[in-house]
């Protein structure tokens, strides 16, 4: 009878760098590196999921967003994979933008003058609570950071973080007709694989509680303009190759960050795309006709589109308050705020409310506190 009962070994989380747990649905999270962008997306980017961000017109927004996620990669000490066939990953990684370095002093608060009655220090209420200043030592846990996007980072932060760029293809192997995915991507997959054993990222059994828990780290993937002509791979070849990707992710502890330039592909390839990728966000910037803006957008540089949201360890999504939002690029942060209908301006004639007709005597006007001369205003 004894072989059915099993010991209950209370288990512990693993200590994971630069991670918070969600209150919602228990999940390890990162930051994207713009604290707004944390806001509405629930939080941050849950451990094991895919970000897909569909490029503007002239990838400037979706470049920033991907130097902002690897930026923060930087501030906290997480290891970088950068993958790229169209840009040049050392001017790329060079621009990422430096940490805003937030200063704060804490006040002394004055010392009590010392009287003969030692009773009469303090309230009696207040005697056994600790008095004085908070020790400037102690520094809270951070979870995201604020950037600098005018300056950035320096050469010795970047020779003193590991970061891994991938741009040159291994094409040794011979392609069969049967391949599912064309040599780069097999390439590519091969080489984040690599990196996640390097830096033991694997997620691996849970550590009993008579255990010390070692520390972990997140491998923080990018990939910028993963389906362009440069490529050289068919439109097929693109939700397969992000299924294998998603694949890899769920089992490792990492997060990827793709851009994909949407705007050439095929709508159903779009729609795949965005199906099986865990968030899909689009900041598309704003659109000028006739040298005028629409004014909704007055005051930001374009909208902020989410189209999906994960479930994870829950039955619905994270929802935030509105999806109208708009986002704006500042000399020293990225932001995201909520689009609202401006106020009107100029006064008009044809305003219903101003179409009111004043009787000529006290009693032309009939019931419910009408003023017009001939409809009711209930």
């Amino acid at each position: 009878m004894s072989a059915g009962f099993k010991k209950n070994i209370r288990i512990r989380a693993p200590k994971v760098l630069g991670t918070k747990i969600s209150v919602e649905n228990a999940q390890f999270l990162i930051s994207t590196g713009a604290p707004d962008f944390d806001r509405v997306i629930g939080g941050g980017l849950a451990i094991g999921t895919l970000l897909l961000i569909e490029e503007d017109g002239s990838r400037s927004y979706s470049n920033l967003l991907a130097k902002l996620y690897l930026a923060e990669g930087l501030a906290v000490g997480h290891p970088l994979f950068v993958a790229s066939l169209d840009e040049s990953l050392d001017k790329f990684v060079s621009n990422l933008p430096s940490e805003v370095q937030m200063e704060t002093k804490v006040k002394e608060s004055p010392q009590p003058q010392e009287s003969e009655d030692p009773d009469l220090k303090i309230a009696w209420r207040y005697q056994h609570l600790p008095t004085g200043a908070p020790d400037a030592s102690y520094k809270p846990a951070e979870f995201g950071h604020h950037f600098d996007l005018s300056r950035t980072v320096s050469t010795e932060q970047l020779d003193a973080h590991k970061i891994t760029k991938w741009s040159e293809v291994d094409l040794e192997r011979e392609e069969s007709p049967d391949d599912n995915l064309p040599g780069q991507l097999k390439s590519l997959l091969a080489s984040i694989i690599k990196e996640l054993t390097d830096n033991d990222c694997w997620i691996k059994s849970s550590v009993p509680a008579n255990e010390q828990p070692k520390q972990r780290t997140v491998l923080r993937v990018s990939l910028l303009s993963v389906g362009s002509p440069l490529w050289k791979m068919q439109e097929k070849h693109l939700p397969a190759f992000f299924y294998a990707l998603r694949s890899i992710l769920r089992s490792s502890c990492a997060v990827c960050l793709a851009t994909v330039p949407t705007q050439s592909l095929e709508s159903h390839v779009k729609s795949r795309c965005r199906h099986i990728c865990d968030y899909c966000i689009c900041p598309s910037p704003a659109v000028h006709i006739d040298g005028k803006v629409n004014p909704l957008l007055s005051g930001h540089n374009g909208v902020f589109k989410i189209h999906k949201l994960p479930v994870i360890n829950s039955t619905a999504p994270f929802k935030p308050e509105t999806l109208d939002l708009g986002f704006k690029v500042r000399r020293k942060k990225f932001c995201i705020e909520k689009l609202q209908l401006p106020p009107e301006v100029a006064e008009s004639e044809e305003r219903e409310q101003d179409d009111v007709v004043q009787p000529k005597y006290a009693m032309d006007f009939t019931g419910c506190g009408s003023m017009t001369s001939k409809k009711l205003d209930f």
